[in-house]
Order: C-alpha cells, then sequence, then structure tokens
C-alpha cells in the first residue's frame, strides 16, 4: 500500500523560509500551513491525513494561508490536463511530449498522474540556484507564461493561477477509483540525475514570451515590491486575472472593449512600457470571444496610458464596467469584500466614534484592514492610513489600545524621539 510522499514536494519547494499549503476534502475544505524548513521533520506526523483527497500548494507562502497576494516563492510553472479515459490520456501525453521534443513547449521537469488525467511542472530557478522571488514583475512574467503553456498544451483554462493546488504525490483520488498520484522526474539536463530546470527568462525564450519592461522612475531603480497606488493596482490586477480564470480565460461580446481597456490601465499603473502593454493587449483581445479587432486597440492603449495618474477608478466602477455577477464576485477575494452599503459623507470626529463603537463592540481593537471592512459594512469608506491616524488620536485622547502592527511602530517613533 502506497502512502503520501514528501519527497517530490520537497523538491518543488525549496525556499526554506515559506510556507506550504495543505488541504483535504474530509469533512470539507481545509487548509493549514507548515514551513518548509520543518517538513521533512513533521511530515510523518500528519500524513495518514493526506491519504485521500489531499492537495499542496505548488508555490510557496509568506504565512500559512494561501492567496495570490501573499506568494514568497515561484517554484513552478505548470498545467492540468483532464482526460475522460485512458485512451485520451495516452493520446494527449503523446501530443505534448512531441510538442516538447519539437521544441513547442520546454521539456518539463515532471509528469504527474492525478487518476483522472495528468499534469505537467516546470521547474523554475533563480539565484543561487533559488526558485525566483513572487515579486511583482515576476508574477506578471509568471501569468504570461502560465497563459502560454495553457493555450499550447490545450490544458485546462482555469489552471494557471500562482495560488493553485494539486494532489499529494502517494495520495488517492477518490474520483478516480481510488487511484494513486503518482509523480514522475524527467532527468534530462546533466550526468548528476537533476531535472530540467528553467529560468523564468529561459521559459519566456522558449515559448516566445518577452518579460514586460517597466518604465524608469526618477530615482533610477524600481522598488522591487508594490507600495502605494502601484499596489492598488497590483491587486486589482489580480482580481482582474482571477476573473478572467473563472471565464475560462477569455471575455465574452458584452463587456470585451471596457476588459481591453482596464487590462492597459492596470499594466500602465503598475509601471509597464507601453510597447509591451500594447503587446500583451493585442494577446488578450485575440483570446476574447469573439476576438476584439486591433483596428481601434492602439487608439485604447493610448487612451489606457494618457490616463491621469490621479484620475480614480471605484472597485464598483470596474465590476460594472466588466459586468460581474454576484457569484464571480464571491469568488474574487478583493471584489467580496467590497462593501455593497453605498458610502456617505463622514466627518472625521463622526468616524472616530464609529472606530471607537466597533472597538466596544469586538472587546479588542482589530487590525487596520479588519476596522477597514468593519466600516465599510455600516457604509463607511476609509483607507488604512486614514484608521491609522484615527487610532492615533483615540490613544492619545482616551488610551485607546493600539493594534500589534502600530504598537511596534509606535515604539519605534518613541526610540528615534529619545
Amino acid at each position: 500500500m502506497r502512502s503520501p510522499d514528501a519527497r517530490p514536494i520537497l523538491e518543488i519547494h525549496r525556499g526554506r523560509d515559506g510556507y506550504v499549503i495543505f488541504a483535504r476534502t474530509e469533512e470539507g475544505w481545509k487548509e493549514w500551513g507548515e514551513r518548509v524548513e520543518n517538513l521533512q521533520s513533521i511530515f510523518p506526523q500528519f500524513a495518514a491525513q493526506l491519504l485521500e483527497d489531499s492537495y499542496f500548494s505548488i508555490n510557496s507562502f509568506w504565512s500559512p494561508r494561501r492567496g495570490n497576494k501573499g506568494a514568497r516563492w515561484l517554484n513552478a510553472a505548470y498545467v492540468d490536463v483532464d482526460c475522460k479515459n485512458g485512451d485520451e490520456l495516452g493520446v494527449r501525453l503523446g501530443m505534448c511530449f512531441t510538442a516538447a521534443h519539437e521544441g513547442e513547449i520546454p521539456k518539463p521537469s515532471y509528469v504527474v498522474f492525478s487518476g483522472r488525467g495528468f499534469w505537467l511542472l516546470w521547474l523554475l530557478v533563480g539565484a543561487d540556484s533559488m526558485p525566483p522571488m513572487a515579486v511583482w514583475h515576476n508574477r506578471v512574467f509568471y501569468d504570461e507564461i502560465e497563459r502560454e503553456l495553457v493555450a499550447r498544451c490545450q490544458a485546462d483554462p482555469k489552471a494557471k493561477d500562482i495560488a493553485r493546488v494539486m494532489r499529494v504525490p502517494g495520495s488517492r483520488n477518490s474520483k478516480a477509483g481510488g487511484a494513486y498520484v503518482r509523480f514522475e522526474r524527467l532527468v534530462g539536463q546533466d550526468e548528476q540525475g537533476h531535472v530540467y530546470a528553467y529560468t523564468l527568462e529561459q521559459m519566456g525564450e522558449l515559448l516566445g514570451v518577452a518579460r514586460p519592461q517597466m518604465r524608469p522612475v526618477k530615482s533610477g531603480k524600481r522598488n522591487p515590491n508594490f507600495r502605494g497606488h502601484v499596489a492598488l493596482w497590483q491587486q486589482r490586477y489580480i482580481a482582474f486575472n482571477q476573473l478572467r480564470q473563472i471565464r475560462g480565460g477569455a471575455f465574452k461580446e458584452g463587456c470585451r472593449n471596457n476588459a481591453c481597456y482596464l487590462h492597459a490601465v492596470m499594466l500602465w499603473r503598475m509601471g509597464m512600457e507601453k510597447a509591451d502593454i500594447e503587446r500583451d493587449v493585442f494577446a488578450f483581445a485575440r483570446q476574447c470571444r469573439p476576438p476584439v479587432s486591433e483596428l481601434d486597440l492602439r487608439s485604447t492603449v493610448q487612451s489606457a496610458c494618457a490616463i491621469h495618474t490621479r484620475t480614480r477608478f471605484r472597485e464598483e466602477t470596474i465590476m460594472q464596467w466588466l459586468a460581474v455577477t454576484p457569484e464571480e464576485r464571491a469568488q474574487i477575494p478583493r471584489w467580496n469584500e467590497a462593501s455593497t452599503i453605498p458610502a456617505r459623507p463622514c466627518s472625521a470626529s463622526e468616524r472616530d466614534e464609529i472606530i471607537a463603537s466597533v472597538t466596544c463592540e469586538l472587546g479588542f481593537t482589530p487590525s487596520l484592514r479588519t476596522m477597514q471592512r468593519q466600516l465599510a459594512q455600516r457604509g463607511v469608506k476609509a483607507c488604512p492610513e486614514t484608521i491609522r491616524r484615527a487610532y492615533l488620536r483615540l490613544n492619545a485622547e482616551f488610551a485607546l489600545r493600539l493594534p500589534a502592527e502600530l504598537e511596534d511602530q509606535q515604539l519605534r517613533v518613541d526610540t528615534h524621539r529619545k
């Protein structure tokens, strides 16, 4: 009898400071995270929980919580190919291997037989044999690589996000008659028995996908992590791609032009060069159903790149332009958290009173983001910085206890003043 095997998971997860997320479906979907550096020693303690219908995350995360925004390392590119029976599996797998032999796709590192189909994985490497970090410019490049792999392998168009999970090696798939999940390593690059591994640049070169170039900034060097309004647009870009994934990788007639325009705006606000935006928007338009004519797309990109940086878009406006349904909204965390209660004008003193009442109701001072959601449920919009200032005012006037994230910040400020 086979049992869950940690070795393939450790070969994929090489960033020891990251978390691998596990999940199982017994008694409902349940997730938990384990730090990679501890996984080998503690895996036997919970391996019995992974015997059937269990999963692990392909990429690593900063914390024991899975989400596109919290990714730490990009461990592997992947495709998920569904098959109806064994004959179709043989044909589809043969097509993928032929494509790899002819150079249409890179040679895979692993083939994973999941019971009702197969996965192909391409191991990614960055500096010092570690996986590439999941910083914003790598994420955008990773998204483009994933879309190209899915198209060339004719794989599941919904399976291409950073937070994807796959079945644990050695576990059973109850939907496939109890078939065991099998990982096959494809050895080939050197004599030491190492599997095929690629940098993001090598994957892009083999697939004909160019890394997006970022516009220069006044300081001369861009921060590898998003900040401020750029972070806002990155989060919207993630939500946009989640919607795109829910809709099978494309937008239908009725919101295609709006989707092309918003796609261009998001890439521009995140700092991409205009030429790369044009290339990506043209590729995006070709995937719409039916495809959008390229005749008017240049003016669309021109309009998106000419928009003033202070021009604001509300989340509700974006959802309205994309005709987001309540069912779709419930599947996208950022938009699901957006308040359905219309915001009303609110003075600072009134907002402080509401914040104080919320704190009394909860019995503790919540984090900035939690308070932001609480205010949204009461029809009051406030950004984390506004809430931070309100906390500091209430702390000075009424000795309101600050949340941990602000206590540490205040301690550093007080120490610096001394």
